[in-house]
């Protein structure tokens, strides 16, 4: 089984990710357009290139373990076949009050910041391990089968203006994720203004699929993300687009390797989220923690929170891993 959860470490694998990428395509000019770009809607699409970069990313970032039960089981859940999921109100809003006060401040001009760049106080950093660590283990038990869990790597505080306009809200994979990651994105407040629509437009992954391997559209190059999906779909069926409001409370979940996706932001209001970013796995393939070659005991969530916030996990085989389903 092989794992990586270290943000820096994952970053540094990014090179050879993208090395694997660039090498589909050394056979020949791949990449083409189909209509001339325009500052609207751009669109690139590349020969094949839905399968070159499954088969890199997969490589780069995936977990190599064995097909079990419990993952045939995840496999036949409503997140796996649509690719994301909704729970309404599923924070309390007191305590979506508390979180934006510990982590917004009126001077915050960043988008998007790193959590432990906020937690200097010990019982504000207690009390954010003790609400991930209950988020996720009430979330897991809600909606990923038995001897499935999620371990988290990234916890991010997004903060997103109505005039902030990125690539972002333009339809795209997350190129770097591979199958097994998943997203969650906790809305803290609800935004508010005249024809405020903040929210996420999402294309289940069967439609991503088949658009992305009948065209070609991979949303590379950024510049070339399209905003209007419907005109790169040449000749297929109409496609049906889902648009998930940001709601106070609630919490969005998605694979951003195997869905479409792109913000909406439109004038008024300000959205602010908690973005986790999380591995799927088995129970049997959870990290152990102890020292030397003797591994110890599976790790609670805050305990690997705490590591990966102050980036010291982890990229290893076995023995750390245990190696029986």
């Amino acid at each position: 089984m092989y794992l990586i959860l270290n943000p820096a470490l994952r970053q540094a694998n990014h090179g050879r990710f993208e090395q694997c990428f660039a090498s589909g395509f050394t056979l020949g000019p791949r990449l083409f357009l189909k209509q001339l770009p325009s500052q609207e809607n751009p669109c690139a699409f590349i020969d094949q290139g839905f399968f070159v970069w499954k088969s890199a990313v997969e490589q780069a970032f995936g977990v190599r373990t064995e097909l079990s039960q419990e993952l045939l089981r995840f496999r036949e859940s409503s997140l796996w076949r649509e690719g994301y999921l909704v729970a309404d109100e599923f924070v309390p809003s007191d305590i979506c009050m508390k979180l934006r006060a510990l982590l917004y401040h009126p001077e915050e001009t960043r988008t998007s910041f790193p959590i432990h760049s906020l937690l200097g106080d010990e019982d504000d950093a207690s009390f954010f391990d003790d609400f991930i660590e209950d988020l996720l283990c009430s979330w897991s038990r809600r909606y990923l089968p038995y001897g499935i869990r999620l371990i988290p790597w990234r916890i991010y505080a997004y903060q997103t203006k109505s005039e902030d306009q990125n690539l972002s809200m333009r339809w795209h994979y997350d190129l770097d994720q591979p199958d097994h990651s998943l997203f969650l994105m906790l809305n803290l407040n609800t935004p508010s203004g005249e024809f405020c629509d903040f929210g996420t437009f999402f294309l289940d992954a069967s439609q991503s699929m088949l658009l992305s391997s009948r065209t070609g559209y991979i949303s590379t190059p950024l510049t070339h993300r399209v905003k209007n999906i419907n005109e790169i779909n040449y000749g297929g069926r109409p496609l049906s687009t889902d648009l998930i409001r940001s709601k106070c409370g609630s919490v969005v979940a998605f694979q951003p390797g195997r869905v479409l996706h792109r913000g909406v932001n439109n004038p008024g209001g300000v959205r602010q989220s908690l973005h986790i970013s999380a591995s799927i796995v088995q129970d049997c393939d959870v990290p152990l923690l102890g020292s030397g070659s003797a591994p110890s005991k599976i790790p609670t969530i805050t305990e690997i929170v705490q590591a990966v916030r102050g980036e010291e996990f982890f990229i290893t085989p076995s023995p750390y891993f245990q190696q029986s389903c």
